[in-house]
């Protein structure tokens, strides 16, 4: 049976990614000198978290694809030049809504970008968690399927 794609579609995931991107976009123009939001109204900002969404999702697996092989050599700084160059491509798309001055605050600029992005997206629940959050009773052996039960 085929499911129709609404009710694969987590809205309440989108909304929740939507305000975790515009929250760290506020975060990113108060903190670095060098990146102004033009418009700094809600509508703006809906806009920029919807374009930087999308960035993320169709251009960056293209990015890191192509920078794969600088991963290993750099210990995984080629992530921060990975998400400047997104950061860039977002001011080059929407300079009606947001300009960055210099490469260095879209360096920095990028960098806490993904920290902020990384702790809302923990805070507000999006990402899974690492450990399961059902405890393991030690007491209690555990029975394979394959066993019986003494």
């Amino acid at each position: 049976m085929r499911t129709e794609w609404r009710q694969q579609f987590n809205w309440r995931l989108t909304l929740v990614r939507l305000f975790v991107n515009g929250t760290a976009i506020i975060l990113v123009a108060v903190i670095v000198p060098g990146v102004h939001l033009v418009n700094p109204s809600l509508f703006s900002i809906a806009i920029i978290a919807l374009v930087i969404g999308l960035l993320n999702v169709f251009v960056k697996p293209i990015v890191q694809f192509i920078t794969l092989p600088f991963l290993f050599v750099t210990y995984g700084l080629i992530m921060i030049i990975t998400s400047t160059i997104m950061f860039w491509l977002l001011s080059l798309f929407l300079p009606r809504f947001i300009t960055v001055d210099r490469g260095a605050a879209a360096v920095m600029a990028g960098l806490l970008m993904n920290l902020f992005t990384m702790i809302l997206e923990n805070v507000f629940g999006v990402v899974p968690p690492i450990v399961d959050s059902v405890p393991v009773n030690a007491d209690v052996p555990i029975i394979n399927q394959n066993q019986v039960a003494p």
